[in-house]
């Protein structure tokens, strides 16, 4: 019988042994018993979690570069996002456009010098480049250091997001410098004889077109006022005229959000958005 027993034993330890190399890591902690192994996956939840929320905040974060080192490089078909603090601002467009970019323009090249393509309410700081009018409502063109430098004066300033366009080798477009943003004087002076589309939808960073068809998605976007222009669609009916985006949806359809995550965009070959940066 004693033999028998020592032979139960022996293999008894070559079983824990066995269990003991195969068990997958143990938890740090002293527990023991049945919750054993359901301690075990929490703690890997757990860690997992936190490691997808570092990534999804180091996605999130643009490196900071001062005005003076990017705006002489500047080029036709970059972007250019604001962020507003004011209440409507930040209550609406985090639901409509998925962050909190509230407004957007496009740099375009006008007699040798990065100016803003956009469409906005009147402002008393910026002049128009083409009619020479302060506070120029709806379309207008002003310089970038001038557009940059009155946004930061005012009370409701948020961060500046630039996004340059760039090929998929890195390189910029063969356009980036031609006159009048490479679309010919022509189609500016067209669009800069629109207004701004003030609607209620406008003020939570969506206007009634992108309304309408976020909240019915069956049905067909309706087709802007011909003499209207919100700040996302004319920057997008621009990069379509300049061929760098894609014609899968109609200029109304875009938000501010949609160019803040500009690798997401429906861009032709070899155009590409890859990098954001902070002005400050």
């Amino acid at each position: 019988m004693e033999a028998k027993k020592t032979i139960q034993e022996q293999d008894e330890e070559a079983r824990r042994r066995r269990a003991h190399r195969e068990r997958p890591w143990r938890s740090p902690l002293k527990w023991k018993g049945r919750w054993w192994n359901v301690l075990s996956n929490i703690e890997w939840l757990v860690i997992w979690l936190l490691g997808y929320g570092a990534w999804l905040l180091w996605g999130r974060m643009n490196t900071p570069v001062r005005m003076e080192d990017v705006v002489p490089y500047m080029c036709n078909g970059d972007l250019l996002l604001f962020s507003g603090l004011g209440v409507p601002q930040t209550l609406g467009t985090k639901v409509w456009t998925r962050t909190d970019k509230t407004h957007t323009g496009v740099v375009i090249i006008m007699n040798g010098e990065p100016c803003v393509l956009e469409s906005s309410v009147p402002t008393d700081k910026v002049v128009d480049v083409l009619t020479h009018i302060q506070g120029k409502d709806g379309v207008r063109i002003v310089p970038v250091r001038e557009k940059i430098n009155e946004y930061y004066e005012s009370d409701s300033a948020g961060p500046i997001t630039y996004i340059p366009l760039l090929t998929e080798r890195g390189r910029r477009p063969q356009f980036a410098a031609k006159n009048w943003g490479g679309v010919g004087e022509a189609w500016i002076m067209k669009e800069h004889k629109k207004t701004f589309n003030g609607n209620v939808f406008s003020l939570v960073g969506a206007d009634e077109h992108v309304f309408h068809a976020r909240l019915f998605r069956d049905i067909s976007c309706p087709a802007a006022a011909e003499h209207e222009r919100f700040c996302s669609e004319l920057v997008a009916a621009y990069l379509r005229r300049l061929g760098v985006l894609e014609k899968t949806r109609k200029p109304a359809k875009y938000t501010p959000g949609d160019f803040y995550h500009a690798d997401h965009l429906a861009l032709s070959y070899p155009f590409a958005y890859k990098h954001r940066y902070d002005i400050y």
